[in-house]
């Protein structure tokens, strides 16, 4: 009997790994076909962001590479944010061509898409951004 179980234990571990996987996967796909759609749309950047980018010295130029080469961030996008009014944010990552290693969260609105907040990674700045 300790073998039945252990071979069933082991047939629902390797079927929960395999649905997680596929999930993960899945999810991944969702957003990046959401992505192809607001990457070309035109950028709005907010008051926030604006002052975030000059503290940080991140450019306009660098958040557009981001946008189109950066990785985005599951953890720190949240897609269901229209629930409370808001675009889906997304947080996409990456290292710019000076080397810094970046978070741009971008608000995927209907027709324009905003640029919420700039972060650096790596480096802390005493930003004194409201």
């Amino acid at each position: 009997m300790p073998n039945f179980f252990k071979s069933q234990l082991l047939s629902f571990l390797l079927l929960l790994t395999c649905s997680c996987d596929f999930l993960s996967k899945n999810d991944a796909l969702v957003t990046q076909k959401s992505h192809e759609t607001w990457r070309n749309q035109h950028l709005v950047y907010t008051k926030h962001s604006r002052c975030r980018m000059e503290c940080r010295n991140i450019s306009e130029e660098e958040v557009t590479y981001i946008l189109h080469r950066g990785t985005v961030n599951l953890t720190k996008s949240k897609e269901d944010d229209t629930l409370n009014g808001h675009c889906p944010s997304y947080a996409l990552e990456g290292i710019t061509k000076d080397g810094q290693q970046v978070r741009i969260v971008f608000g995927a609105c209907e027709d324009v898409t905003k640029v919420i907040t700039a972060i650096d990674l790596k480096e802390d700045y005493p930003c004194s951004c409201k």
